[in-house]
């Protein structure tokens, strides 16, 4: 992909192929589709509130500077990470336990998961065209965009990465609601948690993202997390 139009279709594709292959392919029901995208709503409706909370009782953002030290950073990325991971996967469970997910079929499950990430992707892709981008960001992201692919692609990369996350921490969600099973649970939250406090990190100190090594390494722990968060889902499915 050499524009950012490729990069935004070929991230819409993706967000519609997922759930049409399960759909098609596996035989999952359209409902738990519908389903996973209602969960995401009302883990974020959950959420910002919780997040507008945690910022306050922890003294907000602010300026990145030497006198603030990376252990406070550390515990809060991680207080921020666990409200995220806390609100939206908890709201997941609880909306698949009451539509009797517990009985659902793992194409199902898997449907359920991503339609909470497709319609992120969707939602977030869209209001993207009505928001404009920070001072300088912009700016940052041409630079970097003309020394890295992974930059151009950008937004490919960073909703790829969070559509993995998504189905995987939902998914293990599901299948410990299924299964009582303690490690698939704790995947899921330290996933999640791992990923949204990182983000936080990134913002709080003031990282030049749209630096293609920065961008790079900071894409490719987000992009592990995520690939061992799916690993699990996989081991416990064939284990």
């Amino acid at each position: 992909m050499r524009s950012p139009i490729a990069s935004l279709i070929a991230t819409l594709a993706l967000a519609a192929a997922v759930p049409a292959l399960l759909i098609l392919g596996f035989d999952a029901a359209f409902k738990w589709l519908a389903l996973g995208a209602a969960s995401w709503i009302v883990g974020v409706v959950v959420k910002v509130p919780l997040t507008a909370l945690t910022h306050f009782a922890l003294g907000g953002h602010r300026e990145a500077d030497e006198a603030r030290s990376v252990p406070s950073d550390l515990g809060r990325a991680a207080s921020l990470g666990l409200v995220s991971s806390g609100s939206e996967l908890v709201a997941a469970v609880l909306i698949l336990a009451w539509a009797g997910g517990a009985s659902a079929s793992l194409a199902d499950l898997l449907a359920y998961a991503a339609g909470a990430g497709c319609f992120e992707n969707f939602l977030l892709l869209g209001a993207s065209f009505l928001e404009k981008p920070k001072p300088g960001v912009l700016d940052e992201w041409t630079a970097g965009a003309r020394e890295s692919w992974l930059v151009r692609n950008a937004t490919f990369v960073e909703r790829t990465v969070a559509l993995v996350l998504h189905v995987s921490a939902r998914g293990l969600a599901g299948l410990s609601l299924q299964s009582g099973c303690i490690h698939c649970a704790v995947v899921a939250i330290g996933a999640f948690a791992t990923i949204d406090g990182t983000a936080d990190l990134a913002e709080s100190r003031g990282w030049a993202i749209y630096s293609p090594r920065t961008f790079a390494r900071f894409f490719g722990f987000l992009a592990a997390v995520a690939g061992f968060s799916s690993l699990t889902i996989v081991l416990a499915v064939v284990l």
